[in-house]
């Protein structure tokens, strides 16, 4: 139900790699503040320095430190997200003069900014705050606005032209062929929306995802856990931005950075998945429309192109494939972003850690699936799905 549970056992864990099981090495519970934590080995351990063994599979010691940085995160956002965002990380960041995490801030626009380097000066992180909440970022046209309404239009326009085109045959050559003149031009316009959405997209997918890859690449050789808290109204994954995308994932989990992102549009009144079916079903009427005429211009497997990015469209897709496989979370479809940031604070400075030293010996730099089992019914797991 949301809630942190704390007395879990070295006995509660069951960890595969790839299917096969794993043996745990250690196991602590590291919490911040000043309490103490309990380490539960594999094996019986032995009496170091500064340690305090109460029983026989138990040692306590002081608590480690929590999360080493914080990464706040910005994406192009309209005014009203942008107002969300600024009072919600306000809030999460809080009015104290200094705070245990290094935490920076930077904007994604065009290119990405550095608005605070890393620091545990309250005060500096909300002057970059503000600075993020006064600065104008550049904006992109909708995609469902292009297709839904001009698509319908230029297919009237060439069926239009065909039925002049038909009509008139019988009576002049010449009026026939201007006829296919003018659904030419109609499927040029069409085309030209098409290849600009396309572009665009792009644009827009290569800038945030090259942002996030700058933010976490950098994080990589710092020791303790670290996050990026990305905020956003969404993340465009088109087929040629969708490598580039898993380079984020895949270098997060490499770097062990955890990415919880923010859906800073806030509670959305209508379906995000609208968009995506509107254009779909504008597509199938098109080429049942078109079925008889040869489409000018472009290759047969660019519809298959378009309708895979379709399936990525949604503002919500990209960011909750990000959350999931770096062990984060992510936050949507609410207006009170901020009481959801402090689950998340909970979540960075309290955490079960465990290490395993894996079965397979065959190093080959192929990916590899982590499945942590609790013989504890009824929790939720959050974790990294591997390396």
């Amino acid at each position: 139900k949301g809630r942190m549970i704390r007395d879990l056992k070295l006995e509660d864990f069951e960890v595969l790699e790839d299917g096969a099981k794993q043996n745990i090495e250690s196991f602590r519970l590291i919490t911040r503040g000043n309490v103490t934590k309990t380490e539960e080995p594999a094996n019986e351990p032995k009496p170091v320095a500064n340690t305090v063994i109460t029983e026989p599979t138990k040692v306590t010691r002081a608590v480690e430190g929590g999360v080493t940085a914080i990464a706040l995160v910005f994406d192009r956002l309209s005014p009203d997200a942008r107002r969300r965002a600024h009072l919600s990380a306000q809030s999460y960041v809080g009015e104290g003069e200094s705070q245990n995490n290094y935490t920076g801030v930077f904007l994604i626009n065009l290119n990405l900014t550095t608005l605070q380097n890393y620091t545990t000066d309250t005060a500096l992180v909300r002057k970059a705050l503000e600075h993020m909440a006064s600065s104008a970022t550049s904006t992109f046209e909708p995609t469902a606005g292009i297709y839904t309404d001009s698509v319908n239009q230029t297919i009237s326009q060439a069926k239009a032209a065909s039925a002049s085109a038909a009509s008139a045959a019988g009576a002049a050559g010449a009026a026939a062929g201007a006829a296919d003149v003018d659904r030419m031009l109609a499927q040029m316009q069409l085309r030209t929306k098409e290849t600009f959405d396309r572009l665009q997209r792009d644009q827009q997918g290569y800038a945030t995802v090259n942002g996030l890859l700058s933010v976490i690449s950098s994080m990589e050789r710092l020791p303790g856990r670290k996050a990026v808290m990305f905020f956003s109204e969404g993340v465009a994954i088109p087929p040629n931005v969708k490598q580039q995308f898993r380079s984020v994932i895949n270098t997060a989990n490499r770097a062990n950075v955890s990415l919880y992102t923010i859906d800073s549009a806030g509670l959305r009144a209508e379906s995000t998945t609208a968009a995506a079916r509107d254009e779909i079903n504008n597509r199938v009427r098109q080429r049942m429309d078109n079925l008889d005429q040869v489409h000018l211009g472009s290759a047969m497997t660019e519809g298959i192109e378009r309708a895979e990015d379709l399936m990525n469209l949604p503002p919500q897709h990209g960011l909750i494939q990000l959350a999931q496989e770096t062990g984060g979370q992510f936050i949507g479809d609410t207006n009170n972003i901020a009481a959801k940031l402090k689950q998340v604070d909970e979540d960075l400075n309290t955490y079960y850690l465990l290490s395993y030293v894996p079965t397979n010996t065959n190093y080959d730099g192929k990916f590899r699936n982590i499945a942590l089992k609790l013989k504890r019914s009824g929790l939720d797991v959050q974790t990294r799905k591997g390396y």
